[in-house]
């Protein structure tokens, strides 16, 4: 199903703050075919040693996530410092239990819906 203002070719940005993280997905052709989530953690290493009042840190963990549409991309990071209380662990959670739900979605201009049944 399309929205009205999004069927065949458009343009629809879709921002939203989950779990402390700001997240901005643009849609861009849209077609009734499913959406694709892949996601891998990774660990980056800083050139230096960064120092706040929470401690000294030479890392930070990351997730990197992709949603595929009609063979169109689009890339996000989920960059957890300890302090905030979120892990590899977590973050991957929540994108498995988002996934599911994001397949059963054929329509990128249903975000709304997407991420208030994530929620």
């Amino acid at each position: 199903m399309c929205a009205k203002k999004l069927c065949g070719y458009g343009l629809k940005n879709f921002s939203r703050t989950i779990n402390e993280f700001d997240i901005l997905i643009t849609f861009v052709h849209i077609k009734t075919i499913p959406l694709k989530l892949s996601f891998t953690e990774h660990t980056l290493n800083f050139k230096r040693p960064f120092k706040i009042a929470h401690g000294t840190r030479s890392s930070t963990p990351v997730v990197i996530v992709a949603i595929t549409h009609d063979g169109l991309t689009g890339y996000g990071e989920a960059s957890m410092p300890p302090y905030l209380g979120e892990s590899h662990e977590t973050v991957i959670a929540f994108l498995q239990k988002a996934e599911p739900l994001l397949k059963s979605f054929r329509d990128p201009s249903e975000i709304g819906v997407i991420l208030k049944e994530i929620d």
